[in-house]
């Protein structure tokens, strides 16, 4: 298991030090189709002037706050809230902007599919809510269910899942793709995994591993991205 606490991460502080943007994947070697993961915490409200994206999709998860978001081609704005997703398939070429409210915290994770045939197609965007994501109860604890078969989520790029965690104290077992990457972030809360002892933000990559043990010390919420090895 490979760990990239917080404090060994890429910091910046883009738009006048607004927004701190902590990009846990400078620590590893590329890896499958995962193309970029930044956990955003907004200090102060910012605007996102307008920008385009061509090829890439990006999904923003809200776990705390509000984003508002223009979407040129509609002219439009649209909210996503907290528990809501947010999802981008650039493609031929997206052009947006967007508004960040202070006290924000949002986890964007970049996904490459099959550009040559992404940047054949229309661009698409949809803002999902809260209440797209029903908790599912499991042996001890909860989960979503973001992305994979039977989710509102459905990215080109292949072989993506993502679950989130929400783990009470005491101890716990999750089972993960064996033959796949599994990305870990802690969301909120302090646990002990596989024997190493991770916080809010801290990131995990974990490959060849049917299952995690947690010893949750105060109630944690974590993300799990699942990617393909090859």
């Amino acid at each position: 298991m490979e760990i990239a606490n917080k404090e060994n991460q890429l910091i910046v502080s883009p738009y006048g030090g607004r927004i701190i943007e902590s990009k846990p994947l400078v620590n590893f070697n590329p890896y499958s189709n995962l193309e970029n993961w930044v956990n955003i915490h907004v200090l102060q409200e910012t605007i996102i002037p307008s920008h385009i994206h061509t090829g890439i999709e990006i999904i923003t998860f809200v776990v705390k706050g509000t984003i508002v978001h223009f979407d040129e081609k509609a002219n439009s704005w649209t909210d996503t809230q907290i528990g809501g997703v947010q999802v981008i398939h650039a493609n031929s070429g997206f052009k947006h902007a967007e508004k960040y409210h202070a006290g924000t915290k949002l986890i964007q994770i970049w996904l490459e599919p099959n550009l040559k045939a992404a940047v054949k197609l229309d661009p698409v965007y949809k803002t999902l809510k809260a209440k797209d994501f029903p908790w599912e109860d499991q042996d001890g604890f909860k989960r979503i269910r973001y992305i994979g078969l039977n989710t509102p989520i459905l990215p080109a790029s292949r072989g993506v899942g993502a679950i989130k965690y929400k783990l009470p104290v005491g101890v716990h077992r999750i089972k993960l793709h064996q033959r796949d990457y599994n990305s870990i972030c802690i969301l909120s809360g302090s646990c002990i995994i596989n024997d190493a002892e991770m916080f809010e933000n801290d990131f995990t990559r974990v490959l060849w591993v049917d299952r995690l043990d947690i010893a949750v010390i105060t109630e944690t919420e974590l993300l799990i991205l699942i990617t393909p090895y090859k």
